[in-house]
């Protein structure tokens, strides 16, 4: 197939390289560069196009792709900084939001035994992403927005939420942000930061029945008992690489039609995190 990539900077040419590893040609716009196409001609050739142009961009790249070319699309994340109500798109265009932890090998693990009951209905969940971040201000959105990661893990493995509590620091490079989940009753807590050094990544989930330790960066996975001891323990190869690729792969499978293994962040799921990260900053007042 051929894919259109708008926007080409270090998440657009990590997809564009995972594309050509697999077979598809790619096809890029990106006003940087002197030899790319423009956005239209992109749009038009492509069978399919990846949104990874910067987020201010994202809802006229959509309106672009699916309302007018009726182009089936993965959008990078978050699927926009503007309000949801915003959003007139045909959903089925949107295949993927590029949520890629839903990749990850310890999150399809710990959805499977949440799923399967293993700890019983959650209490809560506590789910950290501190990772310093020395790029200038105009080259990325605030932690909130950027880091919004962890938010879309945290309605993945415990459903729909409502924001209770926030606090943000004013240049948005940290972020604590307080979830009640709908379904559960469970509340969970986010630290997100540009500051700390090292890098902190991972989550945990409580139960009446035990406990889910995950370490994204480590990708180990345990399971413990009540008594605190460990009922399954997982450690899985690869490395983020990996995941990109996963995830890439899987789009092109549902461009195709045909059912995927591991399911991506969709339009209407995407859209309710960035629900989340506007309401935690409406809160903070920031």
């Amino acid at each position: 197939m051929r894919i259109g990539i708008l926007g080409y900077g270090s998440i657009g040419s990590r997809h564009g390289r995972n594309l050509t590893a697999l077979g598809h040609k790619v096809i890029i716009h990106d006003p940087n560069m002197a030899d790319s196409l423009p956005k239209g001609v992109v749009i038009e050739r492509s069978d399919a196009v990846v949104i990874s142009s910067p987020t201010s961009e994202h809802l006229n790249d959509m309106l672009l792709c699916c309302r007018h070319a009726d182009k089936p699309c993965f959008v990078e994340k978050p699927i926009s900084d503007k309000p949801a109500k915003m959003f007139d798109l045909p959903p089925n265009n949107i295949l993927m939001v590029g949520y890629n932890l839903r990749f990850h090998p310890c999150v399809i693990k710990a959805k499977e035994w949440l799923d399967e009951d293993r700890i019983g209905t959650p209490y809560w969940g506590n789910f950290i992403c501190a990772q310093f971040n020395d790029k200038p201000e105009y080259l990325r959105d605030g932690v909130t927005l950027n880091w919004s990661h962890e938010i879309d893990l945290a309605l993945h493995l415990l459903g729909k939420s409502e924001v209770t509590g926030a606090a943000i620091t004013k240049n948005d490079d940290i972020s604590d942000i307080l979830l009640r989940h709908s379904d559960s009753g469970a509340q969970t807590t986010l630290h997100l930061d540009y500051v700390s050094r090292p890098q902190h990544r991972g989550f945990s989930v409580a139960g009446p029945k035990g406990l889910i330790l995950g370490n994204i960066v480590a990708r180990s996975l345990v399971l413990f008992g009540i008594d605190g001891i460990p009922k399954q323990v997982e450690q899985y190869e690869g490395d983020f690489d990996h995941d990109y690729m996963t995830e890439m792969m899987a789009f092109i499978i549902k461009v195709e039609g045909r059912p995927v293994p591991v399911y991506g962040c969709t339009a209407e799921e995407a859209i309710e995190v960035l629900k989340v990260c506007l309401k935690a900053k409406k809160v903070a007042r920031v």
